[in-house]
């Protein structure tokens, strides 16, 4: 990603789409600094931390999100 920067400034990229492959706190954090919004694509029975601390799966999290919606 770095290799792309050279080429493209952060301010001209809108968004990064990442599989779930891309994993990280690291990772997330340096795109934050960079100014890059990350869209990760997480199966929906993945075991996320809820915004209570409680450990629940993705689904849960945009159950009320249709297809092709977005949230920011």
């Amino acid at each position: 990603m770095e290799r792309v920067l050279t080429l493209i400034p952060a301010t001209k990229i809108d968004g990064l789409l990442a599989d779930r492959e891309f994993i990280g706190q690291e990772w997330f954090q340096w795109l934050d600094q960079q100014g890059i919004c990350c869209r990760l694509r997480v199966k929906s029975n993945t075991t996320v931390l809820g915004s209570c601390g409680k450990e629940i799966k993705a689904a849960q999290l945009f159950w009320g999100i249709r297809l092709n919606e977005s949230v920011t």
